[in-house]
């Protein structure tokens, strides 16, 4: 018993004498935050026409009716980047030559490597509804390589990214937005029925050794749901250009026979008549689209075309 009360006051005065161990307190290691791309980082207003103008090369005039806006478009920015003063180099690598195009550009500055700006900005487009379609490479430009990203939600915007090695140090990076806006469809390009009969005239051409022949069929619709989906079709075109002419016939390519334009007169029931031409769906010399009215031109994609050939060949 007298040994046991010894060893504890011996431990006990010990534990006075002894200063205690200084053990850090536990501090959690908190990484430092990854600073994300946003994709609205930068808002750029495209206008009528190329911005900047090409200083060499084809200019652009602006469609009289083309839309005014503004039009504003969001984009991602690499961290850090730094608007430039002045333009380095030409921000557009391609663009179409049409009318109704809308532009802007701008151009930024980083202290960080080509690899580097191109490989964030690519996933940050496409992490923010973009895809890329397309991409180019070259020497002859402080824009030695680019790619080009198209808005998911709009077949008709692209960004022309663009990206290059600056000599001073870190490397420069240009944005070109490329736009094709087109005006609103008039008012009175629309069809109104009910229709009771559909009057077709259209031209059939074939190449015979003296040339071009083309002869103008009839063929008289009464079957009023036939009817109704064609003019269902027509009034569900959207894009629309106020182009000056329309061709009066489309030869056709390679030998082979073809049909069209077509001559539409729409009849209601008290007798009034509607007017409506068709000169070819898509693009090229004989697809100026569809005239309704007066009003020209809607853009025919050949949602009505494919029902007019059908109508041309007998089948509803």
């Amino acid at each position: 018993m007298h040994s046991s009360w010894w060893l504890r006051t011996l431990l006990l005065t010990v534990s006075l004498l002894v200063p205690a161990l200084c053990v850090p307190a536990f501090r959690p290691v908190v990484a430092a935050p990854f600073q994300t791309t946003r994709c609205s980082a930068v808002t750029l207003t495209v206008r009528p026409g190329l911005h900047p103008p090409q200083a060499r090369g084809p200019s652009i005039q602006p469609a009289p009716d083309s839309p005014r806006g503004p039009f504003t478009v969001s984009l991602p920015l690499y961290p850090g980047a730094v608007s430039l003063a002045s333009d380095v180099a030409y921000p557009y690598a391609d663009y179409p030559e049409d009318p109704y195009l809308q532009t802007a550009s701008a151009e930024y500055h980083t202290d960080d490597t080509v690899g580097a700006v191109k490989r964030r900005i690519k996933g940050a487009f496409l992490g923010c509804g973009w895809h890329e379609s397309g991409y180019w490479s070259t020497n002859a430009s402080p824009f030695t390589s680019g790619i080009d990203v198209t808005a998911d939600a709009n077949p008709q915007l692209t960004v022309e990214v663009s990206f290059g090695a600056d000599p001073a140090g870190g490397s420069d990076l240009g944005y070109g937005v490329v736009d094709v806006i087109l005006p609103p469809r008039p008012a009175a390009s629309y069809l109104h029925g009910p229709f009771v009969v559909l009057h077709i005239a259209f031209g059939q051409t074939r190449v015979t050794p003296r040339g071009y022949v083309t002869h103008v069929r009839h063929v008289t619709v009464l079957d009023r749901s036939t009817i109704r989906r064609l003019v269902a079709a027509i009034d569900s075109l959207r894009d629309y250009r106020d182009y000056t002419a329309a061709p009066l016939a489309c030869h056709p390519g390679g030998g082979g026979p073809s049909t069209g334009p077509f001559w539409l007169a729409f009849i209601r029931p008290n007798g009034s008549v509607v007017h409506a031409y068709d000169g070819g769906a898509g693009s090229g010399q004989c697809a100026f689209g569809l005239a309704v009215n007066g009003v020209r031109w809607l853009q025919d994609t050949g949602i009505v075309w494919n029902q007019l050939l059908r109508l041309a060949g007998g089948r509803g």
